[in-house]
């Protein structure tokens, strides 16, 4: 079934295709390239169960940056000084 590529290099996986493959909006796909130049689209399956440690860590880094945030010391700085600060950037 061809479909076209736009602008931003996008393409509309046709509606036969994801039926078929059971992929449904908000579903990861992986791209791939096959040693013989063939393009590959599978299905990315969910984990059972989130990582209990990667949960943890995550939460923990987002506490932090919500305190931070909280801090005086952001009280009197610019957008772009906040932007540089939280990104790390010199």
């Amino acid at each position: 079934m061809p479909t076209t590529v736009t602008a931003k290099s996008q393409v509309t996986i046709p509606k036969a295709v994801r039926d078929k493959a059971g992929i449904q909006p908000g579903d990861r796909v992986e791209v791939g390239l096959s040693s013989d130049g063939q393009i590959t689209i599978d299905k990315v399956e969910k984990p059972l169960l989130e990582d209990p440690l990667e949960t943890a860590i995550t939460r923990i880094r987002e506490r932090r940056i919500a305190d931070k945030t909280r801090d005086p010391f952001f009280e009197n700085m610019s957008t772009d000084e906040y932007m540089r600060f939280m990104r790390g950037d010199d």
